[in-house]
């Protein structure tokens, strides 16, 4: 844990309260969650105590956090929460962590009478925890892979715009320090294998009416959840639903009660039931694997019919590095005034030599390997250096164990199995380099991304034009041979 800076917000100004910079957080960690102190004081005119009950607690929480805005890097930033609302960052810290936001650290939903007492004629002044998680708890030994590392964290940009000002008590409780109400950030750490730059869940809202409606995967990755936040627990209309992912049934034909059944079964260890803000229509099992995640470029959420009312959906999810996110990353990095000058972005897996699934490595955490690292020069990569364009990397030593597996099997390259050992090694080295995986986990053969690597593979140790032409087209018939094969 690592207290950091701290800030006031004003209650009904709308004006955000803004972290200020430099954010200090030390190498080799990285954070779990972000926590918001803050410290509003109620007075109360009342001849007696008047006890705040779950909804005054939630009420006074949603004035200090009317919405949060979070962004990670200075000189391109990329936007994680875009002035995300109140109930929407609860649910998402229920959905994360399974857990509620606290005041005088109990959650809001089960202040009980007597624990949160404004004294007659007195004040109090609790605190309340707003909770902006990174790790997803279903993932058990995972669940920390999406946590952003100390690079990330020190290009943190983070804003606290509150609400109304609120009163209690039929006005005789009120809050004395209203327009400058304290707000102390804590980032919970843990130990990190070096410096990654993740990507972390996020949540996103359809505004799109109708019977197929897509769901704001942005780029795709893997699904964590889905829900109707329009109504709590069972409440939903929905009567029978399906949600497809590119194409695949991920939540097959279901009534949300039936879903809301299901996940009772499997609360895991958290003890915030968060179907008491929204309806859960899927969510991820708890399991121990990444490779588990129902995973997509395109969600889409069904009726069978057009006479219900469209659902209020929205997705928690955690996006899949594209060939844009990888150049941000770096272009933050080289932004920086005291960020590496040259550095290597491989995959956490890449960086580890682990094989893994495409859509697996597609939502990878980044690691910034600097140049004289070990791995430096070791792990499939785009490198970057201040002045010079970047540029995707095979290492040598990869291209040439690929050629020289397929070429060993009889026949070489042009027999079944020494095509089927080159095609391991592309998608091996296509999930493993930033930005090239797919989050489709039931498809991506076949995509321009394989056909690169392929001719990566092939064209290491060509020294003229003439022959890499020859191997850009054994590159394209390999890749068409592939989908047969897997």
């Amino acid at each position: 844990m690592k207290q950091a800076n701290q800030f006031s917000v004003a209650l009904g100004s709308g004006a955000p309260g803004v972290l200020q910079k430099p954010i200090r957080f030390d190498a080799g960690r990285k954070c779990t969650r972000i926590r918001l102190r803050c410290s509003p004081q109620l007075t109360s005119t009342d001849a007696a105590a008047y006890n705040m009950t779950p909804a005054d607690c939630a009420t006074l929480a949603a004035a200090i956090a009317g919405n949060l805005s979070l962004q990670f890097g200075d000189t391109e930033p990329e936007v994680v929460d875009p002035n995300t609302p109140f109930p929407l960052l609860r649910l998402l810290q229920g959905v994360l962590e399974e857990q509620d936001f606290k005041i005088s650290n109990i959650p809001l939903s089960s202040v009980a009478a007597g624990q949160v007492a404004v004294p007659a004629g007195g004040s109090l002044t609790p605190i309340v925890e707003i909770v902006r998680s990174f790790s997803f708890e279903r993932l058990g030994s995972r669940m920390h892979d999406t946590c952003p590392g100390a690079s990330q964290m020190k290009q943190l940009q983070l804003a606290l715009t509150p609400g109304a000002i609120p009163t209690f008590d039929g006005g005789k409780v009120s809050v004395a320090n209203a327009t400058n109400v304290p707000v102390l950030v804590i980032f919970d750490d843990i130990p990190a294998d070096g410096d990654d730059w993740a990507t972390v869940p996020k949540l996103r809202e359809t505004t799109t009416a109708g019977i197929n409606i897509p769901l704001p995967t942005g780029a795709g990755g893997s699904i964590l959840a889905v829900m109707d936040q329009g109504y709590a627990a069972a409440a939903s209309p929905l009567t029978l639903f399906t949600i497809d992912a590119d194409g695949r049934r991920m939540q097959g034909i279901a009534t949300a009660a039936q879903v809301l059944s299901s996940y009772f079964e499997d609360l895991p260890l958290g003890s915030f039931d968060w179907s008491s803000l929204a309806t859960p229509l899927y969510v991820a099992p708890a399991f121990d694997e990444l490779a588990s995640l129902d995973s997509a470029d395109e969600l889409v959420f069904s009726q069978p019919n057009d006479d219900l009312t469209a659902p209020k959906l929205c997705v928690v999810y955690v996006e899949k590095n594209t060939k844009s996110s990888v150049s941000r990353v770096g272009t933050n990095l080289l932004g920086s005034e005291h960020g590496p000058k040259k550095f290597r972005l491989a995959t956490r897996f890449g960086a580890e030599g682990k094989r893994v699934p495409e859509h697996v490595g597609a939502i990878a955490p980044l690691s910034v390997l600097r140049e004289g690292h070990p791995g430096y020069d070791l792990a499939p990569g785009t490198i970057f250096a201040r002045g010079a364009p970047p540029v995707d990397d095979v290492p040598s030593y990869l291209a040439a164990s690929a050629q020289s597996a397929a070429a060993n099997h009889p026949g070489g390259l042009d027999s079944s199995a020494g095509t089927a050992s080159l095609a391991h090694a592309v998608k091996w080295l296509t999930a493993a380099m930033p930005g090239y995986a797919s989050s489709n986990r039931g498809g991506g053969i076949g995509t321009i991304f394989h056909m690169q690597m392929a001719q990566k593979i092939l064209g290491h140790g060509v020294e003229n034009q003439g022959q890499l032409k020859v191997a850009n087209v054994t590159a394209q018939a390999l890749v068409q041979r592939i989908a047969s094969i897997f």
